[in-house]
């Protein structure tokens, strides 16, 4: 067996243990796809007969593939230096994906780049698990921030809990807001409920 079989043979076994855990796909340099396993094919939505032969693009929302970003990106990847991230991807019939992935170029004998291997973990879930933490959490501050018209062009904004920059700048906004709307020329700030007022919670007061 020459050199070059076991440096082939090395990779692949390399390949196949990655393979039994995580989503693997292989393109040739120029973006176009030679193989994928069952996991990651599973992660998309796709059989393999649907993307063998076909661009890395179609996995990818339209304005990204056709950006300089994208271009550079693959420049990248064909002089040899990997990429990873977190990465936006679209699967079959406009699924919308999240993974963690690595972009691994593979190298011949002579050290140049022949393909690249790329290693994914879907993390969709995680993903819109912590945006929909985000979104109560901004759903609690804003309820938490209520502005009340007390008299003709006077608002009171009662404040309860916790005061820090962001919350500050939500109080700002939703008195802004309430302003607007009615046109008020007196605000009363209610902070019976702040557990503390110290100098940082005092700078915020002070910038509302």
């Amino acid at each position: 067996m020459t050199r070059e079989d076991l440096e082939v043979k090395r990779n692949q076994a390399i390949v196949d243990a990655i393979e039994k855990s995580q989503g693997t796909i292989e393109f040739n340099l120029d973006g176009v796809v030679i193989t994928a396993n069952d996991i990651f094919l599973n992660v998309l939505g796709y059989s393999l007969e649907e993307v063998k032969g076909q661009h890395h693009r179609m996995f990818c929302e339209e304005s990204y593939a056709n950006s300089p970003e994208y271009k550079v990106f693959w420049e990248k990847l064909n002089r040899g230096e990997f990429d990873s991230g977190e990465y936006k991807r679209i699967g079959k019939n406009g699924k919308e994906v999240y993974i963690q992935a690595t972009y691994n170029p593979i190298f011949d004998l002579s050290g140049k780049p022949m393909k690249v291997l790329k290693i994914a973990t879907d993390v969709t879930k995680q993903k819109r698990l912590e945006a929909e933490r985000a979104r109560q959490a901004a759903l609690i501050m804003e309820i938490s921030t209520p502005v009340i018209k007390l008299w003709d062009r006077v608002i009171v904004l009662p404040v309860v809990g916790v005061i820090d920059s962001l919350r500050a700048q939500k109080m700002m906004q939703t008195m802004l807001k309430k302003i607007t709307e009615t046109l008020a020329k007196v605000i009363i700030l209610d902070i019976a409920g702040v557990a503390t007022v110290d100098t940082a919670v005092a700078n915020h007061l002070i910038k509302i």
